[in-house]
């Protein structure tokens, strides 16, 4: 009996630090590369990724302020950064990485037959995959408002699906975002959001 009591001593003393790691991490400031990075580490909570058969697909959040380091290419000043107000976003942005899972071939390559299968998935992906891709919640699903397919021309094994939905009152603090890929026929496969996740400060890069 005392080892269990040991046992749940240990494990309740690990989710107070994990907890106090956390908000410690969310209340510092960060330099653009540092904030990146940590936006894109899964453990954080912003990024999420499921293996749907042999297809890896990763969902990315993009809030505002990791926007805002990606398209200044990290140099950030105070005046940037007073003006990004994530609570004034009329949007939510994400993006899809979609990847073999096991092999390096390029995304639209994997597996297509022939040359005709391919230009079939480029048409499905760059004109109608918005039709797939939904956000539900309890009062309320919607679809994309912006959907753009990001071809590499196959300098890299994946694509990108950039995406945002209308930041409506009606949406919950916790969500589903929902993709039914019709290509490889894995769908749906459905993201948990929270909506209230702790996100650090950003600081300028000089």
């Amino acid at each position: 009996m005392q080892g269990l009591i040991n046992i749940l001593s240990l494990k309740f003393v690990f989710s107070i630090y994990s907890v106090l790691l956390l908000i410690s991490a969310c209340t510092k400031s960060m330099p653009p590369k540092e904030f990146v990075n940590w936006i894109e580490d899964e453990e954080n909570g912003y990024r999420q990724s499921v293996d749907a058969g042999d297809i890896k697909i990763t969902l990315q959040e993009r809030p505002l302020k990791y926007r805002i380091c990606i398209e200044n290419q990290g140099e950030i000043n105070n005046a940037i950064i007073s003006e990004s107000k994530e609570e004034d976003e009329p949007l939510l942005h994400f993006h899809f990485i979609l990847r073999p899972s096991k092999v390096e071939t390029p995304f639209l390559m994997f597996r297509a037959n022939d040359e005709a299968e391919y230009f079939e998935r480029l048409r499905y992906y760059t004109s109608e995959v918005e039709n797939d891709i939904m956000l539900v919640s309890e009062s309320d699903t919607l679809y994309p408002v912006l959907c753009h397919f990001e071809r590499n021309y196959h300098v890299a094994p994946y694509n990108v699906i950039t995406f945002a939905f209308e930041n409506h009152e009606s949406i919950a603090d916790n969500y589903r975002v929902i993709f039914n890929d019709q290509i490889f026929n894995q769908g749906p496969i459905s993201f948990k959001i929270d909506n209230n996740k702790k996100i650090p400060k950003l600081k300028p890069s000089k």
